[in-house]
């Protein structure tokens, strides 16, 4: 639709067009992308830059409550047995939270990793993906009207039934999800 608004309205030739139609969406899905991957990959360098502060620091710090939680109930004069199983469970808790949050931290290692090494294939795949969309877009009213030519006139009202159908369906699906996101975040807006 943008490149017909461009060939009609503005009269720009078709070719030009669609190349800056692809040109717009490339970079504002890239401006995105680009955004998005460089907040992820801060995120992930400033918390692994911390790595050996903060585990240490939670560490002491749940040791400590564990150690008010002791003096709390050795206060409440229950067996030392009970108050030291206690205090292990919830070690043991805190050990294991601590190995899952360096286990979730090495995974993000990995995942940037792979992710630079499958770059180039990714970047292959866009590369096709954007010829393509030039020559199809380019080409849009020779292939409706070669298909026009082709198929029965059942067959094309049948299609374009199915496509007002699905657009109207995926227009009120949208719609919908607006409105629960809405009131989602006006519910949390006030309880927070």
């Amino acid at each position: 639709k943008p490149v017909e608004v461009l060939t009609k309205k503005f009269k720009f030739p078709r070719i030009a067009a669609v190349i800056m139609c692809i040109l717009a969406f490339i970079g504002v899905v890239g401006a995105i992308c680009y955004w998005f991957v460089a907040a992820v990959i801060r995120e992930v360098i400033a918390l692994s830059a911390q790595t050996n502060y903060i585990f240490p620091t939670l560490y002491n710090a749940i040791s400590t409550q564990v150690g008010r939680f002791t003096f709390f109930y050795q206060n409440l004069d229950l067996s030392p047995e009970l108050i030291s199983g206690i205090q292990s469970t919830v070690l043991s808790i805190v050990n294991t939270l601590l190995t899952s949050l360096s286990e979730i931290i090495n995974s993000a290692g990995n995942f940037a990793v792979s992710f630079v090494v499958n770059l180039p294939n990714a970047l292959i795949y866009t590369l096709i993906t954007l010829l393509s969309t030039f020559f199809i877009s380019s080409d849009t009213k020779f292939i409706s009207d070669s298909l026009e030519k082709h198929l029965p006139l059942k067959w094309l009202a049948k299609v374009e039934e199915i496509v007002n159908d699905l657009f109207s369906a995926l227009g009120g699906y949208l719609n919908a999800q607006g409105i629960l996101i809405t009131i989602t975040f006006c519910e949390l807006f006030i309880g927070l």
